[in-house]
């Protein structure tokens, strides 16, 4: 079985100055809660279970967790009652929940890739990767980037520093639970601050220094859609005049 990781519980800031009252996961883009987007893009073939990492007060005032259980039938929900130091150390509000052994994909809330993610855990499997990095072509310093060898191994990772063009879509795979936990705790202790906000790309860097098996999975810039401000869900609203999700 496969974790899929997501932690949801960031600020949706811009998408409320423009008048969006309700939290980024339940933002409908063309039908459907933004998240559904993620959770369909990021479900495996074969057996697996979401866990969630939420903003408490989405759950109190909008009844995250239902939709939730809706979308992901025997999910997991953690919930955090403040803001956290950054996407690394929301998830990580899920250790407890965590199989150490078991493989684990942790993931974007607010995205869309066409192909799935299953296609990348076959190739990261079939090379045995210790860690698998989904990747599209951008130099833009919003994205976070991955450096790779002449062998195509990633041998760098960086947040919002364009190493190269192979930025991240957001979908990270580790061969087990265990080793996510540990390049993040390690990654904490390092005090690898970026924006003064922890990111999870970076602790990636932490396994590399141990000698990991680290690889990409490049796809088309047209496969991949973000969501997670209003100008992406503008893009994607001009790519599409129906929900993918309905095809």
């Amino acid at each position: 079985m496969i974790q899929i990781l997501m932690p949801i519980a960031g600020s949706a800031r811009p998408f409320h100055e423009m008048g969006q009252k309700f939290p980024k996961p339940l933002i409908e883009v063309l039908g459907h809660p933004m998240v559904e987007y993620a959770i369909r893009s990021s479900r495996p073939a074969g057996d697996h279970r979401f866990i969630f990492v939420t903003n408490a007060a989405d759950r109190q005032e909008f009844h995250l967790d239902s939709v939730l259980k809706l979308l992901a039938p025997g999910c997991t929900i953690v919930q955090t009652e403040k803001p956290t130091g950054g996407a690394l150390c929301t998830a990580l509000l899920a250790v407890d929940h965590i199989d150490r052994a078991a493989p684990l994909l942790v993931c974007n809330g607010d995205q869309w890739v066409n192909r799935g993610i299953q296609p990348a855990l076959d190739e990261f499997r079939t090379r045995d990767l210790d860690v698998g990095i989904v990747t599209f072509t951008s130099m833009h310093p919003r994205w976070s980037f991955v450096r790779t060898d002449e062998d195509g191994m990633v041998v760098e990772t960086a947040e919002k520093n364009p190493i190269s063009n192979h930025a991240t879509v957001g979908a990270y795979y580790y061969r087990e639970g265990d080793m996510f936990i540990r390049s993040a705790e390690k990654s904490l202790l390092k005090n690898t601050l970026v924006n003064n906000q922890f990111f999870i790309v970076p602790s990636i860097n932490q396994l590399i220094l141990e000698g990991a098996r680290v690889g990409q999975y490049k796809i088309p810039n047209a496969e991949f859609h973000p969501l997670g401000i209003p100008e992406d869900v503008s893009h994607f609203l001009d790519h599409y005049q129906t929900s993918p999700l309905d095809q």
